[in-house]
């Protein structure tokens, strides 16, 4: 093998074990609603990167968490997008920041750590949205 086609192959071998590894780490979802207006507006696919361990967000961060969403008008279990806020005994608290169209810790109550999925880190659609935050 010449020595320019191992490099390219091993460039190859590299970004797909990137990407791999990547998606092992985080997971695609779609926002909602439009209780993060104007961060994230609702049908924005969302790259959200998990929480591994005794990873917490930081006051700010957009997160991503399960929640069973009956009190807020929606059947069963969904993934909800809010701003992080404080923790209050042990717990995450939330806000939209669209707050007359967000169903968050104030309707909801604070998360427990195993809610919480991971922090938002990029908009990959639409394309007029890409971006990271």
């Amino acid at each position: 093998m010449k020595p320019l086609q191992a490099l390219g192959m091993a460039l190859v071998v590299l970004l797909v074990a990137a990407i791999v590894i990547f998606f092992a780490f985080a997971e695609a979802y779609q926002v909602p609603g439009n209780s993060m207006s104007p961060s994230l507006k609702r049908g924005d696919r969302i790259l959200v990167a998990k929480f591994v361990g005794p990873i917490k967000p930081d006051r700010g961060d957009i997160v991503a968490y399960n929640v069973s969403a009956i009190r807020c008008g929606s059947p069963g279990a969904a993934v909800f997008v809010h701003r992080f806020v404080r923790r209050r005994s042990g717990r995450f608290v939330m806000r939209g920041d669209n707050r007359r169209q967000s169903c968050d810790s104030r309707v909801l109550g604070a998360m427990p750590r195993d809610a919480l999925i991971g922090q938002v880190v990029a908009v990959y659609w639409p394309p007029s949205r890409w971006g990271f935050r």
